[in-house]
């Protein structure tokens, strides 16, 4: 990935790149060290996912939105997070838009990136070992997040890298998919959720750029924060907001 400065700044916002390399240089974000136990034994992919599942331990804010550095964030986002903090939210998702079954999921990861076919056989086996039917359709994140800075977060992140570091995804990159299994099951009552469609990257806050090209699908969707729809994950209804 290439690290992408901000076209416009959020005031009294923190830009944290978290990496282990010294080459940086930028004048927005704020290079902060891995601090993980014998992290230089970790290959590059590695690395990036104990980034993503401890980033919480980073920030000293009360929300984070966590992007990957290709992502280009061409105006403020803090408009869209201060609307999302008024729900009172613990946790928001991107999901994909257009794929919402495991099984094509891995199948296109297998004919656009050479995945090991194996790959999906670990994968529902995973699944089926969490008590989940993975051949119904769920939800499949992207790696976009928002969230609150909250011990039930923080306990699911640490949750999310063990099991990843304990099964064979880890070297794969596929952890939305694992990642979206085990937080369909550990859903609580007392723990709120909002799934935004991938659509948001289209919208006025991203850009979005994906191994160098451009897969944002440019003024198919507008922007209306009211807009709230529902879907069924994992046999429950909730709100799924489509930007």
């Amino acid at each position: 990935d290439i690290l992408r400065d901000p076209d416009e700044i959020d005031e009294g916002a923190e830009y944290i790149c978290l990496t282990d390399r010294d080459d940086l240089k930028s004048n927005v974000w704020t290079f902060k060290k891995l601090n993980y136990p014998n992290i230089e034994k970790y290959n590059d992919w590695q690395k990036t996912l104990i980034a993503r599942y401890t980033a919480l331990d980073y920030i000293n804010t009360d929300i984070c939105l966590q992007i990957d550095a290709s992502v280009h964030i061409k105006k403020p986002s803090l408009k869209l997070i201060h609307w999302l903090k008024a729900k009172t939210l613990t946790s928001v998702y991107l999901l994909h838009p257009w794929r919402d079954n495991y099984n094509d999921e891995y199948d296109e990861w297998i004919n656009t990136r050479n995945l090991d076919p194996i790959q999906k056989d670990q994968f529902f086996k995973f699944a089926q070992d969490h008590g989940y039917d993975a051949s119904i359709k769920g939800m499949i994140m992207t790696t976009i997040m928002i969230k609150t800075k909250c011990q039930f977060n923080i306990n699911l992140d640490n949750y999310v890298l063990h099991e990843l570091m304990n099964n064979n995804n880890f070297n794969q990159r596929v952890d939305q998919t694992y990642y979206s299994i085990i937080v369909s099951n550990n859903w609580r009552c007392d723990v709120s959720f909002l799934f935004l469609s991938m659509q948001i990257l289209d919208s006025d806050y991203f850009e979005f750029y994906y191994h160098n090209s451009n897969v944002t699908h440019s003024n198919e969707y507008k922007c209306d924060l009211d807009k709230i729809d529902y879907k069924y994950f994992c046999g429950k209804l909730f709100p799924c907001l489509y930007l």
